[in-house]
């Protein structure tokens, strides 16, 4: 499951760079509501007043990156790491946010696997 493979991520991630460890955070956009439709969709409301964003990454790794491209420095902010099963795939929400936070000078990943977010995570550190 994505929630399988995050959990699996973050223990890695903490347990390789412990000096960072409070740095990789999740968003928790996909916390399971209670309740009827009414009572979810007044939760989830509440969450959105409260800054959750639909579509949103899994995980942001809050960390600048310098990379030396052509000669020109430009810094990348951080990294958004993105769950999804092997079969899995973006949602329109999620597409556009990527986009959005691309356009701001963040890297955003797909993680469908640990390894691919080892290989990500220190390619970027």
């Amino acid at each position: 499951s994505e929630s399988s493979l995050q959990q699996a991520c973050v223990r890695w991630y903490r347990t390789q760079y412990p000096q960072y460890s409070k740095l990789l955070i999740a968003i928790p956009n996909h916390a399971v509501l209670s309740g009827d439709a009414v009572q979810r969709a007044r939760q989830w409301k509440r969450l959105e007043a409260e800054g959750a964003v639909t579509g949103a990454a899994d995980l942001l790794l809050i960390m600048p990156k310098r990379n030396h491209l052509l000669m020109v420095e430009a810094m990348i902010y951080g990294c958004f790491f993105e769950q999804k099963t092997s079969t899995g795939k973006q949602s329109p929400q999620q597409r556009e946010f990527q986009q959005q936070v691309e356009a701001q000078g963040y890297e955003y990943v797909i993680i469908k696997d640990i390894e691919s977010f080892i290989s990500k995570v220190k390619e970027y550190m």
